[in-house]
């Protein structure tokens, strides 16, 4: 039987929407893309926070020479050995702190394009799995239709061989039930085209064949807060600004302080003891082209992102209208679609009953199962568009 292939959808264990969106917002490629770049954007971030803090050196030196000091004072002894520790600490920095804060913020832009790479994951598992669904159910009527009318053209050779009916309508029977047959092989064939690309997305093994559970779409979610695509725009916008401010901030006074603590031993005395130091620098970077580069730069981006973001606002706030339009749609098409079936599947039982009653000839119960066919296979598509119109919905919603 051509549908027994078919009936793994809805059986236990099958695949269900909630797992394959998960394992897609979690495992997708695009997902793990963006996750590392989070993680290279952290390291940054940690790298420009560390530059603000006091760093702690050991060290152990070995000094020697004769005259005088790089200082320009006379060099009391000509070797020196110390070991200890130094410190030193940039106590004013704005140019330092603010190119910290432009890290901590891309940090948070990258978490941002995560949750967006998620989102766009998401969807894209929520129509696959619809279209997988969707095929599956159409390839399903198929070959059920395709049983039936093998079933319908052997009663019709069994009356024409008892001398009933006509041997063309034995003839037109057997065509009638290839043709169907054809059909719901090459429904199976794209069902298993479908199925792969859903196989893909969520990393199952890929072998086209899908086990699923059936679906009743529900309202579409609602995200909570902003579209992670319209956070990610604007923490950019704030990154850039902060990286043109502390372009200008290095033209600043930059105060800092050292320290010194170490044992020290002069080899030629057999003279060893503690000595310590602290100092404290006050630098002005005289002004050039770099700095003056780099605020244009970060200008520059920060409108960059400025109109970036804008465009992202009308892209959501067109998808969303657009979305929501389709949504309505396809649920309108839904049902519509399910009353055709209704109707079909009334008008071909009761030109069955009539076709046995000597009532109808063949042609017209052959039309009314065409007709049943095609009307269960276009519920399967309606079904499926259906699924299609959420996740678009969904994602325009920023839901992940």
């Amino acid at each position: 039987m051509i549908g027994a292939w078919w009936l793994a959808i809805g059986l236990a264990g099958a695949t269900s929407l909630d797992e394959a969106r998960t394992r897609a917002a979690d495992g997708a490629l695009a997902v793990l893309s963006a996750e590392a770049s989070r993680d290279a954007s952290q390291g940054a971030s940690i790298a420009a926070i560390e530059a603000a803090l006091p760093a702690v050196e050991g060290f152990a030196q070995v000094a020697t020479g004769q005259g005088l000091t790089s200082f320009g004072f006379e060099r009391p002894v000509a070797t020196q050995i110390g070991i200890g520790g130094q410190l030193s600490w940039r106590l004013i920095d704005v140019a330092t702190w603010l190119r910290a804060s432009a890290a901590r913020r891309e940090v948070r832009r990258s978490e941002a394009v995560t949750a967006w790479a998620r989102v766009d994951a998401r969807r894209e598992a929520t129509a696959r799995y619809a279209a997988a669904l969707s095929a599956s159910q159409a390839a399903q009527a198929l070959a059920s239709a395709a049983d039936e009318a093998s079933a319908l053209s052997d009663a019709i050779a069994a009356r024409v061989e008892a001398g009933l009916t006509p041997e063309v309508d034995g003839l037109r029977a057997r065509a009638e039930a290839a043709v169907a047959r054809a059909q719901a092989e090459e429904a199976r064939a794209d069902a298993a085209a479908t199925c792969v690309t859903l196989q893909a997305l969520i990393g199952d093994a890929v072998d086209g064949v899908c086990t699923l559970e059936s679906v009743a779409w529900a309202q579409p979610a609602t995200g909570e807060g902003d579209h992670p695509s319209i956070q990610a725009f604007r923490l950019a916008m704030g990154a850039a600004t902060a990286r043109s401010d502390a372009a200008a901030a290095a033209l600043g006074p930059v105060l800092s302080a050292s320290g010194t603590a170490a044992h020290y031993i002069i080899p030629a005395s057999d003279t060893q003891g503690f000595g310590w130091n602290v100092g404290a620098t006050l630098t002005v970077p005289l002004p050039g082209a770099s700095s003056v580069g780099d605020q244009q730069a970060g200008r520059a981006l920060a409108k960059a992102a400025d109109v970036a973001l804008e465009e992202q606002r009308r892209a959501l706030s067109t998808q969303a209208v657009t979305a929501e339009a389709r949504h309505r749609a396809a649920i309108a098409a839904w049902s519509a679609r399910q009353e055709a079936a209704d109707a079909a599947e009334a008008a071909m039982s009761r030109a069955q009953a009539l076709y046995d009653a000597g009532a109808l000839d063949l042609t017209d119960l052959l039309d009314a199962r065409r007709a049943w066919s095609d009307a269960r296979r276009l519920l399967a598509v309606a079904h499926g568009m259906v699924g299609t119109a959420v996740a678009d919905l969904e994602a325009a919603r920023g839901v992940w």
